[in-house]
């Protein structure tokens, strides 16, 4: 009941999220006229942060798909751009398959694993962010190869590549796989057993022959990508085979799980015009994220209607059932537990085409690309007509993406890994978006709450945002060692706020005593128990 009640009141907080957000989209577009006033001076950036000549490889998020995508690459026009860029006038693809850019410009929460990168990011600006190439990346395949019981996927191995490339005794080759229940594989027909999670499978020499992974198991098993690594021994010197007459040594295979990810399965069912969508969800070390499901027709920028669920951290798969009717905009949301409390929001039956998109988030900060689950068509009689559907649409990802990173311990027993401001833009009238990420030290913590405030240079405070963490579904007593708390928070700025430059002040405190707990940072206790955050408030 405790649980089910927390939902309650994380689901109407989402509401009104999600009302504020459409409607300061709507404000900004007003108030800001111009072309992507955010993104077009943020890319004009990359023509010193990229040398000329260097290969770069772009993103094909929806999220940055159109005309930002085709100003990102016209950004870039002193490199070499691979990859997927499509406007609403052209696309064009280059590089091969396996190519790997010596930079990567991706979404600004995209997870760059999947694109071969490592976190963090060398610049964020707009809606992207900027990564380099580890030195050990030699090729990387973007597989998102989603397996059934008994299918194969073969992984091919370059046969053009140099030798340097190709050695079995330089290589290794690192998978990356995910599976929302117990599964065997077998890589080159030897077998690997694999618990729920995100898995890296590590196979060391990398083999010289095309790699067969074989899924064995009920549920279905996402492939997400093939790495080649290069390989050295201690002294730093190469490992490299002299005779290739000699048959190379069967590869050594690991497994290592890959914490603070989240896995969703979504499968789409139609029958007339109710949609019913079942979710599959595996969040173990970090959360809370929401779900939701935004219906628009796209083109036209016609709104159907959003719907949100709340999910916590759990250590089983939690599954939902959302069964929405298409023909008044109803939706109910079954889980284990019973009737599930939801976001909802229709916007009525406008005729137009309309696409499902499912999302994770963050607070306001999406962690996966869109996932286009389900769609329909409004008639001019207000008739529903061309339903289409998708099964079975597996993801994974980090719920870990700060967009600042924080080496910050609060009292002794939770660390600040950092946090995101956002929008970039902040004015005065508009809200603020706080997203935190905590990371607890210990198990069986004490009630804490979080302390918002943010000042000007004379300490006068204009806006606060305390609370416990979490919109209250996870209180600190429920806190285990390892578990990484997304707190996502949101403030309004006075109408009246003039201005410039302002701190946003971030802390703890124990409840109901009020007591501060110490904050230290960088080995240094700061003053006033506060993690101190400049912002600036523009006209």
């Amino acid at each position: 009941m405790a649980r089910r009640s927390s939902l309650v009141v994380g689901a109407l907080g989402l509401c009104v999220l999600m009302g504020a957000n459409q409607l300061r989209v709507v404000v900004a577009h007003i108030e800001r006229p111009g072309l992507y006033p955010d993104d077009a001076p943020a890319l004009l950036e990359l023509r010193t942060l990229v040398p000329s000549g260097s290969t770069v490889t772009m993103t094909s998020d929806k999220r940055v798909r159109g005309v930002i995508n085709g100003f990102a690459a016209y950004a870039l026009d002193h490199a070499i751009v691979w990859g997927h860029v499509r406007t609403g006038y052209a696309e064009s693809r280059a590089g091969d398959s396996g190519a790997i850019g010596a930079y990567g410009l991706l979404h600004a929460f995209e997870d760059p694993l999947l694109w071969g990168y490592t976190y963090p990011p060398i610049w964020r600006g707009g809606s992207y962010a900027l990564y380099r190439r580890p030195p050990e990346t030699q090729k990387h395949l973007r597989l998102l190869n989603v397996l059934e019981s008994g299918e194969v996927l073969v992984v091919p191995v370059n046969a053009e590549s140099s030798e340097a490339e190709t050695d079995t005794g330089s290589h290794t080759l690192r998978l990356m796989v995910a599976t929302l229940a117990p599964a065997t594989v077998e890589v080159n027909d030897a077998p690997i057993s694999l618990m729920p999670g995100r898995r890296i499978i590590t196979l060391h020499p990398a083999p010289s022959q095309d790699v067969a992974i074989r899924h064995i198991g009920a549920a279905p098993l996402l492939v997400e990508t093939a790495t080649w690594l290069t390989h050295t021994v201690p002294g730093g010197q190469m490992s490299v085979a002299s005779n290739h007459n000699v048959r190379a040594p069967i590869p050594e295979m690991t497994v290592q799980p890959m914490t603070n990810s989240a896995i969703v399965q979504a499968s789409a069912v139609a029958s007339g015009a109710v949609i019913t969508t079942t979710l599959e969800t595996l969040l173990s070390e970090a959360g809370p994220v929401r779900a939701a499901l935004d219906i628009w027709d796209v083109e036209r920028g016609i709104q159907y209607g959003w719907y949100g669920l709340l999910i916590v951290p759990d250590s089983e798969v939690q599954r939902f059932s959302m069964v929405l009717s298409l023909a008044d905009g109803q939706m109910q949301c079954v889980s284990a537990g019973g009737e599930t409390p939801i976001g909802a929001y229709f916007a009525g039956l406008k005729p137009g085409r309309y696409t499902a998109r499912l999302s994770l988030a963050a607070g306001t900060q999406m962690i996966n690309e869109p996932i286009d689950l389900f769609g329909f068509e409004i008639t001019s009689d207000r008739a529903i007509a061309g339903v289409w559907v998708r099964e079975k649409q597996l993801q994974a990802g980090s719920v870990i993406n700060p967009a600042t990173i924080s080496v910050t311990r609060i009292g002794r027993d939770i660390a600040l890994l950092g946090y995101t401001i956002m929008p970039p833009r902040l004015r005065a009238g508009g809200a603020a978006d706080l997203i935190l990420w905590w990371r607890s030290l210990n198990d069986n913590l004490d009630e804490r709450s979080v302390l918002i405030h943010l000042i000007d240079a004379a300490g006068n405070k204009y806006a606060q945002a305390d609370g416990p963490p979490a919109e209250g579904v996870l209180p600190t007593s429920r806190w285990r060692a390892g578990l990484t708390v997304v707190d996502a928070r949101q403030f309004r700025l006075p109408a009246d706020l003039p201005p410039g430059d302002y701190t946003l002040l971030v802390g703890m405190y124990r409840w109901p005593s009020l007591e501060r707990l110490p904050v230290v940072q960088n080995n240094t206790l700061l003053p006033g128990a506060v993690i101190r955050i400049p912002v600036r408030i523009e006209a």
